[in-house]
């Protein structure tokens, strides 16, 4: 009896170690791949997070976006640019994901970087990601969202092993505005002139918190969609038509939109150019639900005062090395303390301001 007992545990036990040894020979055959897709809201971060990850050595391929420079006539338009994201989609989808490829672009990388070098990009079994940066002149997720949700599920559901990382950062409203308000000054943007007398410096500030009310939020919810653009029919006033939430204010912005950005003589930078005009916000109790529910739905949100652990939280999600202080890039001076009574602004902030401090302690409760 005994024996016929440990005969059938050998048994067992050469079952479990071929069935290991086959899928680890499975594994071997495949590349570890991905698209790692960032939604980049100004002033959030986003600038250190963009020069990282287009550096990483793995990082083969990188897509811009709604690059507001490649729109035009004769130029690569927005739709083209979803195109080549939806082929990056399918190539990853195969049951057995490519075993060549050839980068699109050639990253920043140099020998003076410290990351992980590893294999050759010729090596098949050398990791090989993509790298999506979503910025000015790109939908709002009230337009993308189901867009690129379906790509990640044909992704995963296809049994490549490759995935797709959705990420973002925000910012806290009032770390976020005054970190714009001196950038935008320092670059010349129209609007942001600061007086030299202390009283016209605080009434200015507040004229542009009233004039731009809840940026983060209009911008992760609308960005461009708003603009009308013929170049760019995906990116315009009739993407709001396929929006999956309407706002009170919504339809009298359309109707005026086209005349605004005429006016405006801009491309795509719909929060400085409509609400320059119109002082509403954009953004209601609705629009900040469905920006949770969406949020919420995504692999990696970060905060830009954490800057490092958001990285590290999206480096370990695509299985690269992690990194110990993220450098701070594309920043500015702030004079806040100086010439502003802090607290008067702050009132008006919370109340121009309240969905983007809605959704950010949404976010971040702590």
């Amino acid at each position: 009896m005994i024996p016929s007992v440990c005969f059938f545990r050998v048994v067992a036990c050469v079952v479990v170690l071929l069935l290991s040894l086959v899928k680890a020979s499975n594994g071997a055959e495949r590349r570890e791949c991905g698209i790692i897709v960032y939604i980049h809201v100004g002033k959030t971060g986003g600038t250190t997070v963009f020069d990282h990850l287009q550096r990483r050595r793995y990082v083969r391929e990188f897509l811009s976006l709604g690059n507001c420079n490649s729109v035009g006539k004769g130029k690569y338009g927005y739709e083209d640019q979803w195109q080549t994201l939806s082929e990056i989609v399918r190539d990853m989808s195969t049951s057995k994901p490519f075993k060549t490829r050839t980068p699109k672009r050639t990253n920043k990388w140099s020998s003076k970087d410290k990351w992980e070098v590893g294999p050759p990009a010729s090596d098949p079994h050398s990791p090989w990601w993509a790298f999506v940066h979503s910025h000015t002149c790109a939908p709002g997720l009230l337009w993308s969202f189901d867009r690129y949700m379906e790509m990640k599920k044909k992704m995963e559901e296809s049994g490549s092993g490759c995935k797709m990382i959705l990420s973002t950062t925000v910012r806290e409203p009032e770390s976020r505005f005054w970190s714009n308000y001196f950038y935008q000054a320092k670059n010349g943007k129209k609007g942001f002139e600061i007086p030299k007398s202390k009283s016209a410096k605080e009434q200015h500030a507040i004229n542009v918190i009233k004039e731009h009310p809840n940026p983060q939020s209009t911008v992760l919810a609308f960005n461009c969609d708003l603009v009308s653009d013929p170049q760019r029919p995906n990116c315009s006033a009739a993407a709001a038509s396929t929006a999956r939430v309407s706002t009170a204010a919504l339809l009298s912005v359309l109707r005026s939109m086209s005349q605004l950005v005429q006016s405006c003589n801009v491309s795509c930078d719909v929060v400085w150019c409509g609400a320059s005009v119109q002082t509403w916000s954009l953004v209601d109790d609705s629009v900040v639900s469905t920006l949770m529910e969406d949020l919420q739905q995504f692999d990696v949100v970060g905060r830009s005062h954490k800057l490092t652990d958001f990285v590290n939280e999206l480096l370990r999600a695509a299985n690269f090395t992690e990194v110990g202080e993220m450098p701070h890039d594309n920043k500015n001076s702030h004079h806040e303390d100086r010439d502003y009574d802090l607290a008067k602004i702050r009132e008006v902030l919370h109340k121009y301001h309240g969905s983007d401090f809605k959704l950010f302690n949404h976010l971040f409760p702590s």
